[in-house]
C-alpha cells in the first residue's frame, strides 16, 4: 500500500500560467516503521531521564536526612541510658528541635529527680515516728498489754517494710537514665564479705570465691553493693561452716551463690523472694532482701533463681549484665 501526497504550484512564464503537479508516494510501511523506531528511542531516553531523576531524588533525600540518622541514634543511646541529652551536629534547620528536645530531657529529669527526693525524704521522716512506736511498743509489752504491743508492733514492722521497699525503689528507678559501667564483680563480692566477716556468725563460715578479676558487670557498684550484700548476708544466716561464690557458664554473667545449710523444701523454693515473705520467723529480717535483690536485677535486666545444693543448703543463682572489653552483653 503506497501513501500519496499531491501538490499543485501556479507560476507564470511571460504571460502564461502554468500549474505545476508535484505528486510523492511512500509505501506506508515504511512510515509505521520509522514511527516506531522514533517512539522507541523516544521511550528509551525517557525512561533513562527518569531513572536519572529518581536517583538524583534518592541521592538528595539519603544526603538531606542523614542528619537525622544521627538524631535517631542519638535518641536511641538516651532511651537506653547511654546519654542524657540528645548529642549531634546537624545542620540548622534542625538543631532548633534538638535543643527543644533536650531541654524537655533536662527538664523531665529534674522533674523526676525532685519527685524521688521528696519520696526519699518523706520516707526517711517517718522511719524515726515508727522507731519511737516500735520502742513504745516494746514498753507496753513489758507492762503486760502483751495485745496491743504487738499490733503497734505488727503495725511499725509492716510500715517499715513498705518504707525500705519505696527507698529501694526510688533509687532504682534512676537505673535507666545512669549511663553504663563496668563494675568489677570479685572486687564488689570481697569487699562484701570483709564486712560480713565482722558479724559473730560470719567470723565462723569459710569462704570461697571462684571468680575471676574480669568478670565485670554493667550494674553500678552502689547496687551491686546492696545486691550482693543482701545475698551474702542471707547465705551466711543459714551457712552451717561454707560459703561459696563461683561464677557459672551461660548468657551473661552468670553467679552462683551456695550455702551448707538446711535449705528449703520444694514449696518454700517456690516462695523463695516473694515481697515480705519469711520462711522462719525466728530469724532476724523484714523479709524484704531477696525480693529488693529481686527488683535490682530487674532493673538492669538480670534475674534470679534458687536451686537445691546437694545433699543440703541453697544455690542462688543470679545472672547480670556482662560487659566484655567495654561492651555490653545482655542476659538472653
Amino acid at each position: 500500500m503506497l501513501f500519496v501526497s499531491e501538490r499543485g504550484v501556479i507560476f507564470t512564464v511571460g504571460e502564461e500560467r502554468r500549474l505545476l503537479r508535484i505528486i510523492a508516494g511512500i509505501d506506508r510501511n515504511e512510515i509505521v516503521e520509522a514511527r516506531s523506531e522514533f517512539a522507541g528511542d523516544v521511550a528509551q531516553s525517557l525512561a533513562i531521564l527518569a531513572a536519572v531523576l529518581l536517583a538524583a531524588a534518592w541521592g538528595q533525600i539519603a544526603i538531606g536526612l542523614k542528619p537525622l540518622e544521627a538524631v535517631r541514634r542519638s535518641v536511641n543511646a538516651v532511651r537506653s541510658g547511654e546519654q542524657k541529652t540528645i548529642r549531634v551536629d546537624g545542620p540548622e534547620e534542625i538543631m532548633p528541635l534538638v535543643a527543644e528536645v533536650n531541654s524537655l530531657l533536662e527538664a523531665k529529669a529534674k522533674t523526676i529527680e525532685a519527685a524521688k527526693a521528696r519520696a526519699s525524704n518523706l520516707a526517711h521522716a517517718l522511719k524515726t515516728p515508727l522507731t519511737v512506736l516500735a520502742t513504745d511498743a516494746e514498753r507496753l509489752a513489758r507492762k503486760g498489754e502483751t495485745e496491743i504491743a504487738s499490733e503497734l508492733h505488727d503495725l511499725a514492722f509492716g510500715m517499715r517494710r513498705h518504707i525500705d521497699r519505696e527507698l529501694s525503689r526510688v533509687r532504682l528507678q534512676s537505673a535507666a537514665a545512669t549511663a553504663k559501667q563496668s563494675t568489677g564483680v570479685r572486687d564488689i563480692i570481697e569487699g562484701v564479705i570483709r564486712t560480713l566477716s565482722r558479724s559473730p556468725k560470719g567470723a565462723t563460715v569459710s569462704w570461697r570465691i571462684e571468680i575471676t578479676s574480669d568478670a565485670r558487670t554493667s550494674v553500678p557498684e552502689e547496687d551491686a553493693t546492696e545486691l550482693f550484700g543482701v545475698l551474702l548476708d542471707n547465705a551466711v544466716k543459714w551457712s552451717r561452716s561454707e560459703i561459696r561464690v563461683a561464677r557459672e557458664g551461660g548468657n551473661g554473667l552468670c553467679i552462683i551463690i551456695e550455702d551448707d545449710g538446711p535449705g528449703v523444701s520444694a514449696d518454700q523454693l517456690v516462695r523463695l523472694g516473694q515481697r515480705g515473705i519469711r520462711l522462719d520467723e525466728t530469724t532476724e529480717g523484714s523479709g524484704l532482701g531477696l525480693a529488693i535483690a529481686a527488683d535490682i536485677l530487674e532493673a538492669y535486666g538480670g534475674e534470679i533463681r534458687f536451686r537445691m545444693r546437694q545433699p543440703h543448703g541453697l544455690q542462688v543463682v543470679v545472672t547480670l549484665p556482662a560487659v566484655h572489653g567495654g561492651k555490653l552483653s545482655a542476659p538472653k
